[in-house]
């Protein structure tokens, strides 16, 4: 079964959204199939890839996954229009905690299934 990022965010995203900045952190599976689906369906100006480690972040900016690489929380969520965690489970409240000051408006949360 194929799941259609595309459609999904075409149906749930204004059609004038453009995020000038969308920061993700964990740029896998998960974080990589949403960037590359934002890209593709022309939400997104830049994305910026958080992670633990240089070759994760590295491998995602030369399949074109993202267009920066930032180990450095502060300087990733500065200016973000958007953040999606796609971290594995275990790291999300240790990222939350780390960051929410620089959070703008709120935290919300979804799973896709």
């Amino acid at each position: 079964m194929h799941f259609n990022f595309n459609s999904y965010f075409r149906n749930y995203f204004p059609k004038n959204l453009i995020l000038k900045k969308l920061v993700i952190f964990g740029v896998g599976l998960i974080g990589g199939s949403v960037a590359q689906a934002l890209k593709k369906a022309g939400f997104t100006t830049h994305i910026v890839g958080v992670g633990r480690t240089k070759k994760s972040l590295q491998q995602a900016l030369d399949l074109g996954v993202i267009d920066s690489a930032k180990i450095n929380i502060s300087e990733a969520l500065d200016g973000a229009d958007l953040i999606l965690i796609a971290a594995p489970v275990a790291q999300t409240t240790s990222i939350l905690q780390s960051n929410y000051r620089q959070y703008k408006t709120g935290i919300t949360t979804k799973i896709i299934k």
